[in-house]
């Protein structure tokens, strides 16, 4: 079975456009971010980056990009920008706090919805009081011995003794 030559150009620019706005530029949006603590009081200073994704570069997959900037005293960021993102993802962080984020749905790109494109976004930065390292290692080979209770150290990154340095 073959398809009319007009069928198969109006399929073409049909799928060339999926997800084009009219002039291509995309959508504007704007995004306020409150950044508070557990008690929500407002953190001033508090670093913030929204990220989104733009058309990539010849030869790759994706592109992304990202605005970044810090709190006002009230605790607030906006950040606005015209593209064709289907979301942006929003972090927040500061010393002495637990970083945060939040991922927020646009929309796609040729519809519309004024309230998924000017978001008031609110993320709560948790107090870091006693902090705990937290290690992680990649081992390729397996334990040194089968069959008994064997243990790794994670700070030094070898095995307990008998079997390695580890403690």
């Amino acid at each position: 079975m073959t398809l009319p030559k007009t069928l198969i150009a109006a399929l073409a620019l049909f799928l060339a456009n999926c997800g084009r706005t009219a002039d291509d530029g995309g959508r504007d949006w704007t995004a306020q971010i409150q950044v508070f603590d557990e008690a929500l009081d407002p953190i001033a200073g508090a670093d913030v980056t929204v990220g989104f994704y733009v058309t990539p570069n010849p030869g790759e997959a994706t592109g992304v990009d990202r605005i970044t900037g810090k709190t006002n005293e009230k605790g607030v960021f906006n950040a606005s920008h015209r593209d064709r993102s289907f979301d942006i993802t929003i972090a927040a962080s500061k010393v002495g706090y637990y970083k945060s984020r939040k991922k927020h749905e646009l929309g796609h790109p040729l519809q519309a919805d004024q309230d998924k494109l000017h978001p008031i976004i609110t993320l709560t930065l948790r107090t870091n009081l006693h902090p705990i390292p937290m290690y992680a290692k990649k081992i390729f080979n397996g334990p040194p011995v089968f069959n008994e209770e064997v243990g790794y150290d994670l700070v030094v990154g070898d095995w307990v003794a008998p079997h390695g340095k580890g403690k």
